[in-house]
């Protein structure tokens, strides 16, 4: 064999080497791309039986609350006693009822009459009370009211110290003030001075309900870390001691009426409420629910928070919140 030969075939034995090795790092390539393709086609189909799972439990939950609202002598506060478990097909589900009854609207701060919309000084004097409860001065609680309902009312009237719809486009990102009623607390992040120490200190104890309208706190579902909700509501007018004291003397079944925890709680003489009406601060029911469906299968963990409202006896989701809050 001539040396022409044997260097024809050394060439040729070495360009097949090379498409094979060629091809063997295409193959594994392609091998992995379909298999990561596969498990995130996995994935994807998971998920969606967790949503669906999500969304079914709620449909469920809803149909009992409706039956447990016509069901006579049952207690309010039986609903939050502990979380209810329910076994499914791709894992467990669990469900957490939390009142939503109990907070300060912060759409109460605009009032809205035949003359347009204004602002709700009452409201913002509360407020300035829970924004103290919760370690901000009375001062700056004041102006946060402001600048929320500056943020959401129609005009562009700017309060004292705070910032209007022209202020927000001024920014480096600019955008507009949405001149409406808040859908959620999360929005309040928009705000000029909402920053995110203050709004973790104050959303656990703010809600976004109609506007104007007031909320009444349900004294069968109040705990011990809703003062700030009683001393912005009563101007401070218990004191913390004797709160915890009725709460710690609530009968199972919860007080009868509101009279009967204005008279345990000592407030029927308390002032500094508009027309020192204490009364219509509280209430014995439960307009609005939190509920929390957690389901945890081998693929993770998914949960997703409804907030229920209850007006003229049907029960409606008025939002819902996939995930953790921010």
């Amino acid at each position: 064999m001539t040396s022409s030969v044997r260097q024809q075939r050394g060439a040729a034995l070495l360009t097949v080497l090379l498409l094979v090795a060629t091809l063997s790092v295409l193959m594994i390539g392609m091998t992995e791309v379909l298999s990561r393709s596969t498990r995130q086609a996995a994935l994807a189909a998971t998920r969606d039986q967790a949503f669906w799972i999500l969304y079914g439990v709620e449909g469920a939950a809803l149909d009992f609350l409706e039956q447990r609202a016509s069901t006579p002598g049952v207690p309010v506060t039986a609903l939050f006693a502990q979380p209810i478990t329910i076994p499914t097909e791709f894992g467990v589900a669990t469900i957490a009822f939390r009142d939503g009854t109990n907070c300060f609207n912060v759409n109460s701060l605009v009032l809205a009459d035949d003359n347009g919309q204004r602002f709700n000084a009452d409201a913002a004097e509360q407020f300035s009370f829970l924004a103290n409860a919760l370690g901000t001065d009375r001062t700056t609680g004041r102006v946060l009211a402001a600048r929320i309902a500056d943020f959401i009312d129609t005009n562009n009237n700017a309060e004292s110290a705070s910032f209007e719809d022209y202020d927000y486009q001024r920014r480096t990102v600019p955008y507009r003030a949405p001149g409406r009623a808040l859908r959620s607390i999360s929005e309040l992040r928009a705000i000029e001075g909402f920053t995110q120490e203050v709004f973790l200190a104050l959303a656990p104890h703010l809600c976004a309900a109609g506007l104007g309208g007031e909320q009444t706190l349900n004294v069968n579902t109040l705990g011990a870390a809703d003062y700030p909700l009683i001393a912005a509501m009563t101007r401070d007018g218990v004191p913390p001691r004797v709160f915890e004291t009725v709460l710690r003397n609530r009968r199972q079944r919860g007080f009868e009426n509101v009279e009967e925890f204005l008279k345990r709680a000592g407030l029927e003489n308390v002032g500094g409420v508009e027309d020192s009406d204490v009364a219509a601060v509280f209430g014995d029911q439960s307009t609005r629910l939190h509920m929390t469906i957690t389901v945890v299968a081998p693929m993770g963990r998914l949960s997703m928070t409804s907030t229920l409202d209850r007006q003229n006896g049907t029960l409606s989701v008025v939002e819902r919140r996939l995930g953790q809050a921010l």
